[in-house]
């Protein structure tokens, strides 16, 4: 397993816990620091506890703990909507990714920590993984490898190599928390900030402001973040002024790839990122759970296996990508309004409903 991340552990937890010798290799750590927005959606949840047997546990929980979801289209927060039924859980991506690591563990998986998985050689039914370790270069042999290894993955690069345009750059800064807002994950769509979405979230007594860039599209990153500070200081009197902390991090732009041979591909490493909505966390352990199932089901070829079944959420999030680059203003406002008229029609007929990704 190259990787100890959210897909990484959830497959070791399931393959170790089936009674698989498992090698959970990750570079830095665990504990180690990720860069991301931090939010898990109630169907990323319930896959946790099916997996996991709990949710994360307090320690891994960012205060305001409960978020709802506030969505804005271009001509502002007046025409914005709070989306009834949706709660996502605001944690620390730190403690909880060290969490998950240490519950694969405790179930039989061996973890080797700063240690990097780099290349690999198929042959035959086996897979011999090279490794940089702190004590210098080591080999194993396996029956399959699962590329877990994040967006940078040196494993996917053996395999189908990712272009710069295939990816989304989020820059992210930190400042005091002021203005008026409620506890919400807020999703703003305008394309003079973001040719994805630009976001807020609140995360204890700061407020962490998010702009997505393409290296294809405008803005610039710095142009980006300076009309999201704009709009949010005329909109909501958020007080911005030098931030207190700045941070940035890639994420998935399609060009989705699952694997070949005996290898997998999970996660960041697949493709596997919601463009509109920064999804990411809720795909690497749905795409680690499958990737498992296809190496316990005894197929002829697991690799394909999985494949066949990643394929519908394969074709959606493509789907995406494309519907991202060739959406404007005026389809994002057109959007934004039937969603909200879609939301308080249905709220009012049936009342709250189950929540899920926004």
């Amino acid at each position: 397993m190259a990787g100890a991340g959210p897909a990484g552990s959830t497959a070791s937890r399931i393959l170790a816990g089936k009674g698989l010798s498992v090698l959970l290799a990750e570079k830095s750590g665990p504990p180690r620091d990720k860069v991301c927005g931090g939010l898990l959606s109630k169907v990323c949840l319930d896959l946790m506890v099916r997996i996991f047997g709990s949710g994360p546990p307090r320690a891994a929980i960012q205060e305001p703990g409960k978020l709802g979801v506030f969505v804005v289209p271009p001509s502002g927060m007046e025409n914005g909507f709070k989306v009834p039924g949706e709660e996502l859980l605001n944690i620390k991506r730190r403690e909880l990714d060290a969490w998950l690591a240490e519950s694969a563990e405790r179930h039989g998986a061996e973890l080797l920590r700063d240690c990097e998985a780099v290349a690999f050689r198929e042959s035959g039914r086996a897979v011999k993984v090279l490794l940089n370790t702190k004590d210098g270069a080591a080999a194993v042999t396996a029956r399959c490898l699962i590329g877990a290894d994040g967006i940078y993955s040196k494993i996917r690069e053996k395999i189908s190599r990712r272009s710069v345009d295939q990816r989304v750059i989020y820059a992210q800064e930190y400042h005091p928390r002021s203005g008026n807002l409620e506890d919400c994950f807020y999703m703003m769509y305008r394309g003079d900030m973001s040719p994805t979405y630009s976001y807020l979230i609140p995360k204890g007594d700061r407020l962490c402001l998010g702009v997505g860039i393409l290296s294809t599209r405008p803005p610039r990153m710095r142009e980006g973040m300076d009309r999201l500070r704009d709009w949010l200081a005329r909109d909501c009197g958020v007080r911005v002024a030098e931030p207190v902390h700045l941070e940035g991090y890639s994420a998935p732009f399609g060009n989705i790839h699952c694997g070949s041979g005996n290898v997998f591909l999970v996660g960041d490493a697949a493709g596997l990122g919601n463009p509109l909505t920064g999804e990411g966390i809720g795909y690497a352990i749905g795409s680690a759970e499958a990737a498992s199932r296809a190496i316990l089901g005894g197929a002829e070829d697991p690799v394909s296996a999985y494949t066949v079944e990643m394929k519908r959420l394969g074709d959606e999030l493509e789907g995406l990508v494309r519907g991202t680059l060739a959406m404007d203003d005026e389809e994002r406002e057109r959007r934004v309004a039937a969603r909200k008229q879609r939301s308080l029609s249905s709220n009012s007929r049936a009342g709250p409903g189950p929540t899920g990704t926004p």
